[in-house]
């Protein structure tokens, strides 16, 4: 069973995840972005797409070692896997990661080997809370067949290294299996508060410390999310691709067959919107079924209003604390 979650973040890649019976997140663009992305990364048993641009990485690899430097790639991963590591050692978790070189088509011979070289130098300082494996991958982005293929195929054999020989108690799966059919349904509730969710049918029958148990099991595997509000995301690809549309870029040439999202802030301030405005253009996204807006007015409207606030409460939007405008963070 394969679950999708989508992560735009600040330097324009979009690129569709999948999850298994593990965590997987895209991790790019910048590192001010880590307060909201670590509510996607602490996860139990995660796969992080470290995601660079392989297209002239020779070159500038090279002129940076000139210059006694180094180059904006390896320092974006080394950030984002440093950042990762400390996440993932802090939850006392564990992690794989792969480095993903994108622009394929546009690469020489010289480029594969400079991946080749910055992964493995990459991955013998990675072995840890999160292992870095030796061996990148170098795909063309656009390419939705034998490159997302390769992408997929590559997770799942990371996913089974890190699941081999796993076992859970048989409530945690009944749980997992619940959580599963709740976030098909479009009628079912998009977020809880916690004593709430404890009350919900798929803890029935079972003692505190088991209820407990579920709750960590399901928030480390990502089937929910829990915010510092105390609330409880149930639908996490709803929450996500509402992130994502707010993080997103404004659309590229490169985006190819990627719907892509942008929201149109104040032209005078660039990346003021009011309120009202962003859950108006949020509901107004109807091709992301991940968004599920429900049919009645009222209802929706008041989704969009709480989505805002959860997006607020990670620090995705912040609110202008001297006027009703709400600042994209990005």
């Amino acid at each position: 069973m394969l679950r999708v979650y989508r992560v735009c973040c600040c330097d324009g890649l979009s690129v569709c995840v999948w999850l298994i019976s593990v965590c997987v997140w895209l991790i790019s663009g910048d590192a001010q972005l880590a307060p909201a992305v670590q509510f996607f990364v602490s996860g139990e048993n995660s796969v992080f797409l470290i995601i660079i641009k392989g297209a002239g990485l020779h070159d500038v690899m090279q002129r940076a070692e000139t210059e006694g430097k180094q180059c904006q790639a390896q320092l974006v991963a080394q950030r984002w896997l440093s950042y990762i590591a400390d996440v993932v050692r802090a939850n006392n978790q564990r992690g794989k990661a792969l480095l993903i070189a994108t622009h394929r088509d546009e690469a020489v011979n010289a480029d594969l080997a400079r991946l080749q070289k910055l992964c493995r130098k990459l991955a013998s300082s990675y072995q840890h809370a999160v292992t870095l494996q030796p061996e990148p991958l170098f795909v063309d982005a656009l390419n939705l067949t034998e490159d997302r293929t390769a992408v997929r195929k590559r997770i799942q054999q990371a996913a089974a290294a890190m699941l081999q020989q796993a076992r859970v108690p048989k409530f945690i799966n009944t749980c997992n299996d619940w959580m599963e059919e709740h976030a098909k349904d479009p009628n079912s509730a998009k977020w809880t508060t916690k004593e709430e969710f404890k009350q919900m049918p798929l803890f029935s029958g079972l003692k505190d410390n088991q209820i407990a148990s579920g709750i960590a099991s399901l928030n480390k595997l990502g089937y929910i999310i829990e915010l510092p509000s105390g609330h409880i995301i149930l639908k996490p690809s709803w929450f996500a691709a509402a992130a994502s549309i707010t993080l997103s870029p404004p659309p590229s040439e490169t985006d190819g067959l990627t719907k892509t999202v942008h929201l149109n802030t104040n032209p005078s301030r660039p990346g003021y919107i009011m309120l009202d405005a962003l859950c108006s253009q949020l509901r107004e996204v109807t091709d992301w079924k991940q968004l599920q807006w429900s049919a009645d007015e009222a209802t929706a409207l008041k989704e969009a209003r709480q989505l805002v606030e959860f997006l607020c409460d990670i620090g995705v939007v912040l609110k202008d604390p001297y006027q009703v405008q709400v600042s994209l963070s990005c």
